[in-house]
């Protein structure tokens, strides 16, 4: 089956969302050669719950370091380059995407946040930026959400195989659907126009050494999203998949800087988690 030929079931199966309103107001305007950074904050301004969880994550010890305090929209623009700010007012609007939020979702989005958080965590040994990092964890599974937003139960009984057979989500979704999680958020990252490198990433997660010759430059980053992809799940974090995760540093840390970052990212995600949710 060819690509367009699998785009198009696709498209006619499920619905692609659109880029949420605020990322996207801001993603036109810091590509605009007449954007000012007035004109950035009002529009971040405009949604406090995005402003909200933009400090939140801009804040964390996970992201900041503790290096700086941004306490407004206005700091944000301030403080941000344009590439970290687009990336971070993406991750702060995702949630929006979600049409509904039971108990699925709810797990969905603690997996993704820590994806997002270990993913910036680690970044500077991948050679990857952190938001960046940050950003690809958050979104690597939305794919899952748009597919769960066309058939939730539906869904639901894929995501029941999954725990019941011990396998991974995407070969079920092929088996059930002809399609998985990892082409849809590939459609999705498209068509809200992300980097290249978001868009390998969300594509590859689970399989780096599938990437097309000609976007081997995100090879590191899909490999980190792999590696705490799987963290995440060896942890529970978000549920998790049940099938036995081994966790490889890519030749880029050893097993042992790994087991120490697991632990102590464990014990960071627990405590710090609910500024998230």
């Amino acid at each position: 089956m060819s690509v367009n030929t699998l785009d198009e079931i696709i498209l006619k199966t499920v619905d692609i969302p659109a880029v949420p309103m605020v990322a996207a107001k801001v993603m036109r305007l810091i590509e605009s050669p007449n954007c000012s950074l007035q004109e950035l904050q009002e529009v971040i301004s405009g949604d406090p719950a995005v402003v909200s969880r933009l400090l939140r994550i801009a804040n964390s010890s996970f992201y900041s370091g503790g290096k700086r305090q941004i306490d407004s929209a206005e700091a944000a623009v301030m403080t941000m380059g344009f590439d970290t700010l687009k990336n971070m007012v993406l991750a702060s609007s995702i949630k929006q995407v979600y049409k509904h939020f039971g108990l699925f979702e709810k797990m969905s989005w603690e997996h993704s946040l820590g994806v997002s958080m270990s993913a910036g965590m680690l970044a500077k040994q991948f050679g990857v930026r952190q938001d960046e990092a940050a950003t690809a964890g958050l979104l690597h599974d939305i794919g899952k959400v748009v597919i769960n937003n066309r058939m939730p139960e539906r869904y639901s009984n894929i995501i029941e195989t999954v725990y019941s057979e011990n396998v991974h989500a995407y070969e079920i979704e092929d088996s059930e659907i002809g399609f998985n999680h990892c082409q849809v958020g590939e459609l999705v990252a498209k068509k809200w126009k992300l980097s290249p490198s978001l868009i390998a990433a969300i594509a590859y997660h689970h399989y780096p050494d599938r990437i097309p010759e000609e976007e081997k430059e995100y090879t590191s980053l899909c490999e980190l999203i792999k590696l705490t992809d799987g963290i995440c799940k060896s942890l529970g974090i978000g549920g998790g998949e049940p099938v036995a995760t081994e966790l490889d540093g890519a030749n880029i840390i050893s097993q042992e800087e790994l087991l120490n970052f697991v632990n102590e990212f464990k014990e960071k995600f627990l405590t710090e988690k609910l500024k998230f949710i």
